[in-house]
């Protein structure tokens, strides 16, 4: 579940100004930052500097300081799942559980839909992310990771995946700064379109299959009601590590979480 407003700085009334003037400053106020998230993904750097002179002309008027980069790499946080109704609820989907997590615990993201991502624009705890839910399969992650790469202009150090782990007890977290694909097939693709396996990642347990059950049929089944409470544990311990990580650091949250 995305939201659907803006991510940006919280705006403040000027004073001295009638309720008229006020409206249209923050019309035009909404509408450069919009022009922002554009021209952050498609211009060239000559065109966001002329940007920055114009938003710094613009927050000059207004009478306060704004220090928000438009050319600024935002950290891209990618939940890994499989598309659809079918699929909803799935252990597979626990990426896209995570990224609804995130989204619903801070609300005010730019939401928009991609041929091979879902994206949603916003502040989490005073960092500019995108969070993310390929339209892709799981096994295809990597073409979602490179549409994003290429829109936002981004590298493996502005990225953080979440994904299902069957290694660890359902609701264990484990994160990680870089590593190989495990075994997970949506991992493998990533690091083949990035071409490095130096990102961070954050596994959240779903538990090993019982009895005669496959690896397969495990992962695309539901959870039991206990299990599933102890996956949404994990969830919310994944966003407090998300959120510490970007606020102090991967090894931090590593040192705390893990």
């Amino acid at each position: 579940m995305f939201c659907s407003a803006g991510c940006s700085y919280q705006k403040q009334e000027p004073e001295g100004y009638s309720e008229s003037n006020r409206r249209n400053i923050f019309t035009t106020r909404n509408a450069i930052d919009r022009i922002a998230v554009i021209l952050s993904g498609q211009a060239r750097p000559h065109t966001l500097r002329r940007y920055a002179v114009i938003r710094g002309a613009f927050a000059k008027f207004l009478g306060r300081d704004d220090q928000r980069d438009p050319g600024a790499v935002p950290t891209i946080i990618v939940g890994l799942g499989n598309p659809g109704a079918k699929y909803e609820g799935t252990r597979h989907n626990v990426g896209f559980w995570c990224i609804d997590r995130i989204a619903e615990s801070y609300p005010g993201g730019s939401t928009r839909s991609h041929r091979l991502v879902h994206t949603s624009e916003q502040n989490v705890a005073g960092h500019c992310v995108v969070l993310a839910k390929p339209r892709t399969y799981v096994n295809e992650s990597g073409r979602a990771i490179t549409s994003l790469s290429t829109r936002f202009r981004a590298t493996a150090k502005n990225l953080i995946v979440v994904y299902d782990e069957m290694a660890l007890p359902s609701g264990k977290v484990r994160i990680r700064a870089r590593g190989g694909d495990g075994g997970h097939n949506g991992m493998k693709s990533i690091i083949g379109a990035v071409g490095t396996q130096e990102f961070v990642r954050i596994r959240i347990g779903i538990g090993r299959p019982e009895g005669q059950v496959g690896d397969i049929e495990h992962v695309l089944s539901r959870p039991s009601e206990e299990e599933r409470r102890a996956i949404d544990e994990g969830i919310d311990r994944a966003t407090d590590a998300i959120v510490m990580a970007l606020s102090e650091g991967v090894e931090r949250a590593m040192n705390v979480y893990n």
